[in-house]
């Protein structure tokens, strides 16, 4: 529910020329990772919903407590400027004017979610608390190198038994492929469902992408899932379009499962 809106005449962007126009609810999901001076953006909301004082704001960000401590080598990417865990997120919000109503984890705890309102504390509280990622992001720095070497000898292991496809053109997908087989030795093709990338090759490496109907064509075998929360919508579309091709989670056959 909000009662700002835009229509293609205005400007694209949601900045101090709105602050005349009321807003109940702000939403911001995947963006604020990708801005270069995030406190920026956040004072900007802030200073834009001055007359809004009963205003709702809600961000979503990759949590990267959740990156460090499951070694997600791949889901750090050059579009992101920053990651955020629970604390260094509060603290952004605190120190830009706004009070945190709930901040958890979503999408399997791939995600943080934020709830927040605008501050009438002055000063502002503002809870600065390190917590856990320096002491996560330590160990992932020491066992990084050798958690890469495991995943690529795995692939190349499965890879010797028939060909394999990643499935995901997404961040994640080019991330690991760049990662793991930049002479395109082990992975034949990357799956997405995206029709704009169907016939075109990820960046870096020069993966194609196609989609999964055409997985027979390349006499796929097996595909590496990138994302386990789509498991069973990537299952129901190779059993409709009737392809025997093993789906797998990346992270089984990290851990030798697959």
């Amino acid at each position: 529910i909000c009662a700002f809106t835009m229509d293609f005449d205005c400007t694209p962007y949601y900045g101090s020329e709105c602050a005349e126009t009321s807003a109940d609810v702000i939403v911001c999901r995947h963006v604020i990772e990708h801005v270069p001076n995030p406190l920026d953006l956040l004072h900007t909301i802030r200073q834009t919903l001055a007359n809004s004082p009963r205003a709702k704001v809600f961000f979503e960000t990759p949590a990267v407590e959740w990156i460090l401590r499951n070694q997600v080598i791949w889901d750090f990417f050059y579009e992101h400027c920053s990651y955020f865990s629970s604390d260094s997120l509060t603290t952004s919000f605190e120190a830009t004017g706004f009070r945190i109503e709930n901040i958890q984890n979503v999408f399997g705890g791939q995600y943080l979610w934020l709830e927040a309102t605008l501050s009438i504390e002055e000063p502002a509280r503002v809870t600065r608390k390190p917590g856990l990622i320096p002491n996560l992001a330590k160990q992932f720095a020491l066992s990084e190198h050798k958690f890469k070497g495991v995943l690529g000898e795995r692939l190349q292991g499965l890879a010797a038994r028939g060909k394999v496809a990643l499935w995901g053109a997404g961040a994640k997908g080019v991330t690991l492929a760049n990662l793991i087989d930049p002479g395109r030795e082990w992975i034949a093709c990357i799956v997405d469902l995206n029709p704009g990338k169907e016939g075109h090759y990820i960046p870096g490496t020069g993966h194609p992408i196609v989609r999964h109907q055409e997985l027979a064509k390349y006499g796929v075998e097996t595909a590496i899932l990138m994302n386990p929360n789509y498991r069973e919508e990537n299952l129901a579309l190779l059993q409709e379009s009737y392809l025997n091709v093993k789906l797998i989670d990346l992270m089984d056959l990290i851990r030798g499962d697959a």
